[in-house]
């Protein structure tokens, strides 16, 4: 996700048009801290929204298996590889270069709207084609096991700490 992004995404939270896991990822993400915690994730390869992912599901008691996770990964591979990728590089580009501000401004509202695209393909993905089963296992659990699975099924890492400190969150945001 965009950085340092909360009042534009602010402006996308109050909408009653915004699918369960947009309005999760808006709320989750403000939170302290998981904003920078999920971006050093993405400078390390993770995809931000996998990883909302695997938390909404597992915040609505649902585990999302390896499989699940490559299906998903399918259906966004070219948004995300011809789309998303390239206005996060102009981004980081910008960052540095565009002096006014204005059109870093505008490269990064763009990214946040390539990225709830992304999570509207996944969300569609989810609803029609996925069977996520209801899990009794304890949210902060159900997290890990959800994130193991997505790391698994892209053959990537998330550091424990990173992994255990995203689950706690989780836990403590559904029981709030």
């Amino acid at each position: 996700m965009a950085d340092d992004d909360l009042g534009i995404r602010g402006k996308h939270s109050s909408s009653t048009h915004e699918h369960p896991y947009w309005r999760f990822s808006i709320a989750f993400y403000a939170r302290p801290g998981i904003q920078e915690l999920l971006l050093k994730a993405q400078e390390d390869a993770l995809d931000i929204n996998m990883m909302l992912y695997a938390l909404w599901q597992a915040g609505e008691r649902h585990s999302v298996s390896s499989g699940d996770f490559v299906k998903l990964n399918e259906a966004i591979a070219d948004w995300r590889r011809t789309i998303l990728l390239p206005i996060r590089a102009l981004r980081h580009s910008l960052k540095s270069r565009d002096k006014g501000g204005e059109l870093y401004a505008q490269a990064k509202a763009l990214e946040l709207s390539s990225e709830k695209v992304q999570q509207q393909i996944m969300y569609t993905q989810a609803i029609h084609h996925l069977k996520s089963g209801i899990s009794s296992d304890a949210i902060d659990q159900l997290a890990l096991n959800n994130l193991a699975s997505y790391v698994e099924a892209m053959d990537l890492s998330l550091p424990k700490p990173v992994a255990e400190k995203l689950a706690s969150e989780l836990r403590s945001f559904v029981e709030t």
